[in-house]
């Protein structure tokens, strides 16, 4: 709560205040109900621009923040899994930025080295970005788990900030595709974009 008046107090868009909700210092992981909303909010290119610009700023951060840096690659591992493919697009064309994590380090004067487990998650997510196969594969499992929460093709409505989203499930195991995301902005429903757009360089976040 404290975080999300703080986003409020810098101005910042439902968007940008649920990732820097997610990626906060607070001496915890983002829950699966942060995550699941910021995977849904990738399906719309407006609001993927603004994750992973906020993503950006956050794995370029200081050693002393890596509780920042370390939660934004849990964020990154989801939605790869779960977001859209411009997701996917993107950080294989932005690998260079995970691969300088692979060097993170912070030690706390206890003599503990925080930066292990950046470095981990790091050298994972590298690990799926170069291996296509496997990815598509993780996003048909979690697809096809998800598509039988959703009890088949009816699907469900959910409202997340200013977005209204119909998640339609795919009947067929085998769809290398997530479930189908539609928002609905009052001029009825519409697919959201699938077409991945290259995207630009975050050297400079």
């Amino acid at each position: 709560m404290f975080n999300t008046l703080k986003s409020w107090a810098k101005r910042y868009s439902d968007t940008e205040a649920a990732v820097h909700d997610a990626t906060s210092t607070d001496p915890w992981g983002p829950s699966g109900t942060e995550m699941y909303k910021i995977a849904m909010l990738t399906y719309s290119y407006k609001d993927f621009v603004e994750i992973r610009e906020i993503l950006g700023k956050r794995l370029n951060d200081e050693g002393k923040n890596w509780r920042q840096v370390y939660k934004s690659l849990v964020v990154i591992d989801y939605i790869l899994h779960h977001g859209s493919e411009d997701v996917i697009t993107y950080f294989k064309y932005n690998l260079y930025v995970i691969r300088a994590l692979e060097k993170f380090h912070y030690m706390e004067e206890i003599g503990k080295d925080q930066g292990q487990n950046v470095r981990a998650k790091a050298r994972n997510i590298i690990s799926l970005l170069l291996d296509e196969g496997r990815l598509h594969t993780e996003r048909r499992t979690w697809a096809s788990v998800h598509s039988r929460i959703l009890m088949g093709s009816r699907g469900v409505e959910k409202q997340i900030g200013q977005h209204k989203f119909r998640v339609e499930a795919y009947g067929s195991e085998n769809s290398a595709r997530p479930p189908l995301y539609t928002t609905y902005d009052g001029d009825g429903a519409r697919p959201l974009p699938t077409t991945a757009t290259m995207p630009d360089s975050t050297e400079n976040p």
